[in-house]
């Protein structure tokens, strides 16, 4: 239904993180020798790059994490 007393105005907002700034992992407190991570670090890139094109683990750069 329009409403056309009242403008209305939309516009789409994307957030992300920058794309290699920003290491993906686990809070050191939930990490232990007995409850280690599940996953490697990863930037942001990597993380988007493995669920789109489901890549196999890759080891992470310590340059890219960085």
């Amino acid at each position: 239904m329009v409403n056309k007393e009242k403008i209305r105005i939309s516009w789409a907002v994307f957030c992300e993180p920058p794309k290699d700034k920003i290491v993906l992992k686990p809070l050191p407190e939930l990490v232990s020798d007995a409850e280690p991570a599940r996953f490697p670090p990863r930037t942001f890139t990597q993380h988007i790059q493995h669920k789109l094109f489901r890549k196999t683990e890759e080891p992470v750069d310590a340059d890219q994490t960085k």
